[in-house]
């Protein structure tokens, strides 16, 4: 119930965004520092750029899933341990991989026919089967997902892997499902600001003289600053030159 919420709640969002997206584009415009005015370097455009690229990155993760479970399906079947997996290896590789597509939920979806199927002819092919979806499950949470994904958002693996458990202990299935396009989003919007953001430096001004407490000469050896009244260098110890009094007559 929460995961199909929760991918309604993303569509209906998802279709607000592309009817209302050149307004927020401007708005974003009008609160992002200024590009030199070339599409690559519209903080927009590149927002955009960032999303497409986690799509990408996702059609590639499920397309690379579902390759792996077809073959290890296929294998069990040509060896004998799951004969209709020689059968429909393809078909299960597909349904495997659209079900990817939904996180949490999806690959227990998508390993459910051919383990429905293989626990009708054995017991013990279930327990195989279900050992080679385990197995690619550990592939995909540990290998596939923070490689495919951080060369696709150009994010380091470790931080994708971070983001996913980020989201998913916050917002739970919601959370999962935009952890990586809002970590891309922000690594773009990091790396435009630190491109068109300028700090004011702070200044050497002395603490001292904000303070109204004025300092005397500094020291002729070390070069340390001390007070009008020392007579010698707090920190070598040289003796300071006083200034001179002009005498009254």
């Amino acid at each position: 119930m929460t995961a199909g919420f929760g991918l309604i709640l993303v569509l209906v969002l998802s279709i607000y965004m592309l009817i209302h997206g050149p307004r927020i584009g401007e708005l974003a415009r009008g609160v992002m520092p200024s590009g030199d005015g070339t599409r690559d370097d519209d903080y927009p455009a590149r927002v955009v750029r960032a999303v497409a690229g986690y799509v990408r990155g996702q059609l590639l993760f499920s397309l690379a899933m579902g390759f792996g479970a077809g073959v290890g399906l296929y294998i069990y079947g040509v060896t004998g341990i799951f004969p209709e997996g020689k059968n429909y290896a393809l078909a299960f590789g597909v349904f495997f991989g659209l079900m990817e597509l939904i996180p949490y939920v999806g690959p227990f979806l998508g390993a459910a026919p051919p383990m429905l199927v293989a626990l009708f002819s054995d017991p013990i092919t279930a327990l195989w089967v279900g050992l080679l979806f385990v197995g690619l499950q550990q592939i995909e949470g540990h290998i596939v997902a923070p490689l495919l994904f951080g060369h696709a958002l150009r994010i380091n693996p470790l931080l994708v892997i971070f983001a996913l458990l980020f989201g998913g202990e916050l917002f739970g299935v919601l959370g999962a499902l935009v952890a990586l396009p809002v970590a891309a989003v922000l690594r773009e919007t990091v790396v435009y600001l630190r491109q068109h953001t300028v700090l004011e430096p702070w200044g050497t001004t002395d603490p001292l003289a904000l303070a109204g407490v004025s300092r005397g000469s500094p020291c002729p050896e070390c070069g340390t600053p001390g007070s009008e009244d020392d007579a010698y260098c707090a920190r070598c110890g040289a003796p300071r030159a006083r200034a001179e009094v002009p005498s009254r007559v």
